[in-house]
Parts: structure tokens; sequence; C-alpha cells
């Protein structure tokens, strides 16, 4: 769940994004009970505030100290396709 937020947020370019517990659930394949409780977690540890379907990312930095490897790679990915060109 971390690595998605953080995609997310590195896609909206700001600290605060709509996303439901649904969508979060079916983009995860995970069930919503399950994103609630996750949700929770991460608002409990200060490093993101939900309310509504609106999410802020509070703590960017302890976020992503909480993600696999894998996003690190996917970050630098995404960065080399989305230069900005003018």
């Amino acid at each position: 769940m971390t690595r998605c937020l953080l995609m997310i947020h590195n896609r909206v370019g700001q600290d605060t994004f709509s996303l439901t517990h649904d969508l979060l659930a079916a983009v995860l394949g995970a069930r919503r009970a399950s994103v609630t409780i996750a949700v929770g977690r991460l608002r409990q540890a200060g490093v993101t505030c939900y309310s509504r379907g609106t999410v802020r990312v509070c703590d960017r930095m302890r976020l992503e100290n909480g993600v696999c490897e894998d996003y690190r790679f996917s970050r630098k990915v995404d960065q080399s396709l989305y230069i900005h060109r003018e």
C-alpha cells in the first residue's frame, strides 16, 4: 500500500489528493476492510491523514522508509519516462 500511495503522490504532485478506500482496494486487489485497517495504521503513525476520500501525505520520508526496494526502481523509471521537455 505504501508503494501505491507514493506512486500516486508522485504523479499528482501534491500532498493532498482524492482516493477512496474502495478505489485503493481495487487497485491493490485487496478487501476494502483490509485497506481501512492499513490506512488507519498509517494515520496513527502520523504518516498520512485521511478524511472522506481525501488523503494527505504528512510524512513522505517515513512513508518511503516503509516501502520495498521495487518502489525505488519504479521511481527511477518513472523519472526517466516523464522528464519535462521544452
